[in-house]
């Protein structure tokens, strides 16, 4: 439930933060978190302000190859557009659904959103490659 709740904000931090929008100041509280028993270390997950820094700077690497290649940034924008709208199809189902689904799609879209910013960064280190 909480990979589901951080996937989902990274995908609308992905189409969200493309937005043009003056910045705005915000008080961010940091969340009381009730302490868990020990997992086993095949179970640690990496820290959800990992996950949302990567994805910030998925979307910083984005539109940074705007300067470089519009096309290119057009099709990456698409893929993004593409796999949030996919996410968001399963949050609305999410309810609904078993733990054996959720065990198995939950995994795949984390993949395909890491999957996608690796090919983001690798892009756009090749446009500035060649731009110099």
């Amino acid at each position: 439930m909480q990979k589901l709740a951080i996937i989902t904000a990274l995908g609308l931090l992905l189409v969200a933060g493309c937005a043009q929008q003056a910045p705005k100041k915000t008080v961010v509280r940091e969340p009381v978190i009730a302490p868990q028993p020990a997992a086993p270390l095949a179970q640690i997950q990496p820290e959800s302000n990992s996950r949302a820094t990567r994805m910030q700077e998925c979307r910083k690497e984005l539109e940074a190859m705007q300067v470089y290649n519009k096309a290119s940034y057009n099709k990456y924008m698409y893929d993004v557009q593409k796999l949030t709208s996919s996410i968001n199809k399963y949050r609305q189902v999410e309810p609904s659904i078993s733990t054996e689904i959720n065990d198995i799609v939950l995994p795949q879209t984390e993949f395909q959103m890491r999957e996608l910013c690796f090919r983001i960064k690798n892009h756009l280190m090749q446009l500035m490659v060649k731009s110099s």
